[in-house]
C-alpha cells in the first residue's frame, strides 16, 4: 500500500509541474446528461440502502454512509443542470466549480469519519482528524482556484487533489475492505473493495483524458463502480462476520 500512495503521489507531483491539457470537447451533451443522471440515481440509492441499515441496526456509521453518497449525488445533480446549459452550473468557471465541487469533499469527509468511528476508539480523534482533513481539501481548492495564479486553475487543483487525496484514500479504503472480507468470509466487503479500487482508477484517468471524449468512457466504468459499491452495501444488512 505505500508502495502504491508513494507512486500516486510522484504522478500527482508530476501533474502539478507539467499541467498537461487535451483538446477540449463540448461537454454540454446528450452523454454527459445520461451518465450524470445515472450517478445521481446510484449515489441516491446507496444512500437510501445505508439509511435502511441505520433504521435496523442504528449504526451510527451507516447513517454517515448514507449522508456522504447523498451529498455526493448533488454533484451529479450539477453536473446534469450543466449538460441542460444552466449557468449557475457551468463548472468551467472557478467559483461555480468549487460550489458544486466541494460535495466531493463532503464525501471523502464522510466516508472517513466512518472509517475512523471502526479503527479507533477514540470518538474525538475521528472528529478531529475529519475536520482537518475538510479543512485542509477546502483550503487546498480555495487556494488553487483563486490564489495560486495558474492559467488553468481548475485542472491544476483538481491534480493535486485526485492524485494527493481522493486516489490513494480510494485505494486505501478498497484495500481494507479486501482485507476485512477475506479475514471475516464476507462477501459484501469484497463489492465495497472493489467499487472504491475501481472509483480510484477512474479518478486517476481524470487528468489525462477528462477534455477528451474517453471522457465518457471513464465516466461510464465510474458508474460500474457505484453498482458494485451498491451491492456491498445491499449485502451488508443481511451478511455477519464469520465467528471462525
Amino acid at each position: 500500500m505505500i508502495i502504491l500512495v508513494s507512486c500516486l503521489y510522484l504522478l500527482g507531483i508530476f501533474l502539478l509541474f507539467s499541467k498537461p491539457l487535451m483538446p477540449e470537447v463540448y461537454i454540454e451533451n446528450l452523454n454527459l446528461l445520461v451518465l450524470s443522471l445515472q450517478a445521481f440515481i446510484l449515489l441516491l440509492l446507496i444512500a437510501h440502502r445505508n439509511l435502511r441499515i441505520y433504521l435496523e441496526s442504528r449504526s451510527e456509521i451507516f447513517l454517515t454512509y448514507s449522508l456522504s453518497f447523498f451529498f455526493y449525488s448533488f454533484l451529479f445533480l450539477g453536473m446534469i443542470f450543466q449538460s441542460l446549459g444552466f449557468w449557475f452550473a457551468d463548472m468551467r468557471k472557478p467559483g461555480i466549480f468549487l460550489l458544486w465541487r466541494q460535495f466531493k469533499i463532503i464525501w471523502i469527509s464522510g466516508i472517513y469519519l466512518a472509517l475512523s468511528k471502526t479503527l479507533f476508539e477514540r470518538k474525538k480523534f475521528s472528529l478531529v482528524s475529519t475536520f482537518l482533513l475538510g479543512l485542509a481539501s477546502y483550503s487546498w481548492f480555495f487556494y488553487g482556484l483563486f490564489f495560486s495564479g495558474v492559467k488553468n486553475s481548475i485542472e491544476f487543483t483538481m491534480y493535486g487533489f485526485l492524485y494527493f487525496l481522493l486516489t490513494p484514500f480510494s485505494f486505501c479504503v478498497g484495500i481494507l475492505f479486501l482485507w476485512y472480507g477475506k479475514k471475516n468470509r464476507l462477501l459484501s466487503p469484497k463489492y465495497l473493495s472493489y467499487g472504491f479500487i475501481l472509483l480510484g482508477i477512474t479518478y486517476m484517468a481524470w487528468s489525462p483524458w477528462h477534455l477528451t471524449s474517453l471522457y465518457f468512457v471513464w465516466f461510464t466504468i465510474f458508474n460500474i463502480s457505484l453498482v458494485f459499491l451498491l451491492i456491498g452495501f445491499s449485502l451488508a444488512s443481511i451478511e455477519r462476520p464469520s465467528s471462525s
